[in-house]
């Protein structure tokens, strides 16, 4: 029943779905190349699944007899492993581990954007990316007493926030 095939389409799956939701700590990694190489990652990963999701799906309906089990099960894996990288049913987000997010400010540009993010534990953090894959990631820590700010200035631009008080 677990045959090599199986294996392999089982190590696969499980990265898969490990790739996806691991996203909240490849994000902080600063440069392009990173966010270029997970992408691609998770591109060929999808490709491989649903390649040999077809393959397992054709010889099923060929009907090898010794390989009918591993098919069966090659397939159930295979189905769970998109259907969770897709849809997420199980709603796991690792983004919990940083602290709730109190507030959310956003900038966009022609050429780039920027998003920052105030944890209720007093980190905020920064992703800015852009154009040829520019991509800063800045993480601070202020602390929350009726904090109040207009704006942050970081690199080539401006983040602009109306207002930000503690709860």
């Amino acid at each position: 029943m677990w045959n090599r095939n199986s294996k392999t389409v089982t190590v696969v799956s499980i990265l898969f779905i490990l790739i996806i939701r691991s996203y909240p700590f490849w994000y902080r990694i600063e440069g392009g190349s990173y966010t270029l190489v997970y992408y691609l990652l998770v591109f060929v990963l999808f490709m491989t699944l649903v390649i040999q999701f077809f393959h397992q799906f054709v010889r099923l309906i060929k009907g090898w007899q010794k390989s009918l089990k591993s098919s069966l099960l090659s397939i159930l894996i295979i189905s769970v492993a998109l259907f969770d990288g897709i849809f997420n049913p199980l709603n796991v987000d690792l983004e919990f581990l940083y602290g709730d997010i109190v507030f959310r400010a956003c900038r966009e540009g022609t050429q780039n954007q920027a998003t920052m993010r105030l944890r209720e534990n007093g980190h905020f953090d920064i992703h800015w990316t852009g154009v040829f894959f520019a991509d800063s990631y800045y993480s601070y820590f202020v602390k929350l007493q009726n904090f109040v700010y207009d704006s942050v200035e970081f690199g080539n631009g401006i983040l602009r926030v109306a207002e930000c008080r503690d709860r």
